[in-house]
């Protein structure tokens, strides 16, 4: 057996995600929105939560959107789309997530699901 061969380890590895709130304005065209979520996947982040409102200018358009990677790449992509008129970043925190944490959560949904049935 090869002394150099590396061994398997069984550390889980730790991801720092980047929550993010992008504000959108845009004009009202037929496809925007389909564009704006085309955008957001390509540039490897997920969508969370979407909000969405007409004004006299076009729509305004508030993206919750998490992901490894930093936002301003993905806020200089979405201003480039012909139809935005603005895009910016308005709030942004850091969440730690590991299989530990995803561990704890499972375990805990299912002692609480446990408590339910027996009461």
């Amino acid at each position: 057996m090869n002394s150099s061969a590396q061994q398997p380890t069984n550390q889980k590895s730790i991801t720092q995600k980047t929550i993010s709130t992008i504000q959108c304005r845009v004009t009202n065209t037929p496809a925007i929105l389909e564009r704006l979520l085309r955008t957001v996947r390509v540039r490897g982040f997920m969508l969370k939560q979407l909000e969405m409102k007409t004004n006299s200018q076009g729509l305004d358009i508030e993206l919750e959107v998490f992901g490894e990677r930093n936002t301003s790449m993905l806020i200089n992509q979405l201003n480039k789309l012909i139809e935005v008129q603005s895009a910016f970043e308005i709030d942004s925190s850091f969440e730690i997530d590991s299989a530990f944490e995803v561990d704890k959560a499972t375990t805990t949904l299912k002692s609480t699901a446990a408590e339910r049935m027996s009461a």
